[in-house]
């Protein structure tokens, strides 16, 4: 069994520690890898029983059933090559196999075709959809396809010389999660909210502080899927804080936890807080203004954080810190944009004569 699991463009490499982690026996990544490297895609099989394995995945927003995958589709083919190489008996009896899971409670034929295109190909991605349901429409009858958005979904992504066909396995609460009700402008994506605490290595008796919270979306990520001491929230902007607080309700643990969390809203410049971790996204891109000279006083303020032991930031570029070794860096892409998940953590030795401040 293949599957097709989709993520941001960057934490394919954090969805791959995650699957090792879970599931070391019972995948293993398709010959071809990463499909191709950097393109928030990988393709695995899956060497155990069936079980929906994708649903503990947190670093991803979508996982796909794979019913057909075609490895060769030059980039000299025109339309008609590409279609006379998909095997309609190898999509059928995959597409039974599947729907026979009882993943899905509606039984019908009914299906919706999306399409994606990164590819070098000199048709346009719209002539390849409209070719596809011409495809379904002759060779497989029984499969109706329509634009109706309550159908289920056949994806189709050509990606450079790749051409993968899949059946959609999740739905939208795994690309934006239940919790999320409230928003604001930039808020990071829950799914690499998730890889930033993942690749944070938190334990049970750690403090955690995002001091730059937005609408919660880390502090979610953490109280779901991790075990804390203390979990410190913090914005400058109050109408964040609430909307971070609507976002923590939704989540069923929030009201057996929530004397371990501590939201409030503040200057992280001027806060006597302490932590030994740090997790957070400061406000970057077009829709945020930073303080002047914001970088300078971000890195003196790390510096002044008595017993601070390690940053994990999501941030347009690598900081040099002094007295912090860079221990990990992914390069995203969010929004059509570079940034960086970055972890860093003290170097030893590095002593500042500091007096320790109030943890809350």
């Amino acid at each position: 069994m293949k599957f097709l699991l989709q993520t941001q463009i960057g934490i394919e490499k954090i969805t791959k520690l995650e699957l090792e982690e879970k599931y070391k026996k019972s995948f293993s990544l398709d010959q071809s890898g990463y499909i191709p490297r950097r393109n928030g895609l990988l393709i695995i099989d899956w060497r155990d029983k069936f079980q929906k394995f994708w649903d503990e995945l947190n670093s991803i927003e979508d996982a796909f059933f794979v019913l057909e995958y075609i490895k060769d589709v030059s980039k000299y083919f025109s339309l008609k090559d590409v279609i006379k190489k998909i095997d309609k008996e190898k999509i059928a009896s995959h597409l039974k196999f599947i729907l026979d899971q009882n993943i899905f409670t509606d039984k019908s034929l009914n299906f919706r075709i999306i399409t994606r295109k990164r590819s070098p190909h000199n048709f346009r991605r719209i002539d390849l959809e409209e070719s596809l349901k011409n495809f379904f429409h002759s060779k497989l009858p029984k499969i109706k396809i329509n634009d109706d958005e309550n159908n289920k979904e056949i994806w189709i992504t050509l990606v450079k010389n790749r051409l993968i066909i899949t059946l959609r396995l999740t739905d939208k609460t795994k690309r934006h999660r239940f919790y999320k009700h409230e928003n604001i402008l930039g808020s990071v994506r829950p799914s690499v909210a998730f890889a930033m605490a993942y690749v944070s290595d938190i334990r049970s008796t750690d403090t955690i502080w995002d001091p730059f919270a937005g609408a919660g979306t880390i502090p979610c990520e953490i109280l779901l899927h991790f075990k804390f001491k203390k979990l410190l929230i913090g914005d400058i902007d109050e109408s964040a804080i609430e909307k971070t607080k609507s976002n923590l309700k939704q989540i069923h643990i929030y009201e057996k936890l929530k004397s371990k969390i501590s939201i409030r809203s503040e200057d992280f410049f001027s806060s006597k807080r302490y932590t030994k971790k740090i997790i957070t996204n400061p406000p970057f891109g077009d829709k945020h203004l930073q303080p002047e000279n914001f970088e300078e006083k971000l890195i003196e303020k790390i510096n002044n954080i008595p017993n601070l032991q390690m940053i994990t930031l999501l941030y347009p570029k690598i900081l040099k810190i002094p007295g912090w070794q860079l221990t990990r860096k992914f390069k995203l892409e969010i929004l059509g944009k570079e940034a960086y998940i970055t972890v860093y953590r003290k170097i030893k030795n590095t002593v500042y004569d500091l007096e320790p401040q109030s943890i809350l």
